[in-house]
């Protein structure tokens, strides 16, 4: 199967030779919708992956514009009609999260922040639990990390992923909760996706990715379960 990735953003080496190495092609950054819409044509791709941009993609490509907006930082709790994290008023350990990318512009506090209601950005619940990085395709779970390692530096959040696999999330409530999730989301049966999750006495999602990172095995199965869904 031959895909076309476009983003907005930077993405490591790790992440870009592991998408090559499962047969993802990329476009330069920063092309226009139509430039993308001929390099499909002359190359014969089957498929388009959106990695993040808004504005390039063309109609039918996965992760469109919608699904991209729809899974942003500040518009995910309204999509998922409140399921994720739960709000909070700022009266003990929270997360503040203010833009940027793979962590960057989110920090931890454990108690009130001065004004922080008034907090550019999303203020989150701190929740004591397990953490996963979970990727779907479409409303199918294709491969599972959990959070270890875990040190707090300075305010910020530094952690190895440790592999898991689809069995290590079948009994903590994940699967059901990305089912329903998915199907919330527009054009979420054609996402590709990276969920960051926290099981508490419950899984709560923190946030989604339209752009995760993912080594080459994580990349084949993405790749395999997109020709799978076109099928």
């Amino acid at each position: 199967m031959r895909i076309l990735a476009v983003r907005s953003v930077p993405l490591s080496r790790e992440t870009r030779d592991s998408w090559r190495a499962a047969g993802v092609r990329f476009a330069k950054r920063h092309r226009q919708r139509a430039d993308i819409e001929r390099l499909v044509v002359r190359n014969g791709y089957d498929a388009v992956l959106n990695l993040g941009s808004l504005g390039v993609a063309p109609d039918g490509a996965w992760n469109s514009d919608e699904t991209v907006r729809a899974v942003g930082h500040r518009t995910l709790r309204a999509t998922l009609d409140g399921e994720g994290m739960p709000p909070h008023e700022c009266d003990g350990p929270h997360w503040h999260k203010h833009g940027g990318f793979g962590g960057a512009g989110t920090t931890f506090h454990e108690r009130e922040m001065d004004g922080c209601r008034q907090a550019d950005g999303e203020i989150q619940k701190h929740i004591e639990g397990d953490e996963y990085r979970v990727i779907t395709v479409g409303d199918k779970v294709v491969q599972a990390s959990r959070k270890v390692n875990v040190e707090w530096i300075n305010g910020r959040h530094h952690f190895d992923y440790e592999w898991c696999g689809v069995e290590g999330v079948r009994r903590n409530g994940i699967i059901p909760l990305l089912h329903e999730s998915v199907d919330k989301i527009p054009g979420g049966e054609m996402s590709v996706l990276g969920w960051d999750i926290i099981v508490g006495e419950r899984p709560y999602i923190i946030e989604c990715n339209t752009s995760p990172g993912v080594n080459e095995p994580t990349a084949r199965r993405i790749v395999d379960a997109m020709e799978q869904a076109m099928q």
